[in-house]
């Protein structure tokens, strides 16, 4: 964790004499976010000095304080829609390096151990038009496949990705290429739409619920 100290605010009126702790701040946090919570403390510094010094209405003029308030606000809408914007991104980068980790895995060590490694506890998925529901009737699926099928790969890449403002959920979608080749060498390939949701895991980690 990284603290922000802030030796002297520009009151000097007795809330910033001494050294405060502003917050406590998670590693690789945007600068622009630092200087939002920045000013919105400095805010919050002056309306309590305002308040402590009893300021009288006609030493502040009636005719600023709305200009005041108004400031406040647009300046906490801001940085608030900042923030947000900012996490929905940092939502977003997960995912798609996630899918990334995910398609490379397949490509090293086969689909199956990959699609087990990125799949939750309770993913739902459809093979052979039928829905699979469960990480271990996707392991029995993969078990029972007929051997048969030669060498099959698939690659992938998500052409588009959004995430819930909860950022819990999310979903990509893009273009796959399935590829099987025979024991003479000859190949096959097929061509479609992929379309994955993903949930963010109690660890943090993004595993696929539908696939």
């Amino acid at each position: 964790m990284k603290y922000i100290v802030i030796n002297h605010c520009k009151c000097n009126e007795g809330f910033c004499d001494s050294q405060i702790l502003l917050s406590s701040l998670p590693d690789g946090l945007p600068i622009a976010w630092r200087v939002c919570i920045f000013l919105k403390f400095c805010m919050i510094c002056c309306i309590l000095h305002l308040i402590q010094k009893q300021v009288s209405l006609d030493i502040m003029n009636m005719k600023r304080l709305p200009l005041f308030v108004l400031l406040i606000l647009i300046s906490f809408y801001s940085c608030n829609k900042d923030l947000k914007e900012n996490t929905i991104e940092k939502w977003k980068s997960e995912i798609v390096q996630t899918e990334k980790e995910f398609a490379e895995m397949a490509g090293k060590e086969g689909i199956p151990d990959a699609f087990l490694a990125y799949a939750a506890e309770d993913v739902a998925i459809l093979r052979n038009d039928s829905v699979l529901t469960g990480k271990e009737a996707l392991r029995n699926f993969y078990e029972n496949r007929n051997p048969g099928l030669g060498d099959v790969s698939l690659t992938w890449k998500p052409d588009f990705v959004a995430v819930s403002s909860s950022g819990d959920l999310g979903y990509t979608y893009g273009r796959y290429v399935y590829t099987v080749t025979d024991s003479t060498g000859n190949s096959q390939s097929r061509e479609g739409i992929f379309h994955t949701v993903w949930k963010k895991q109690i660890d943090g980690k993004w595993r696929f619920v539908w696939d």
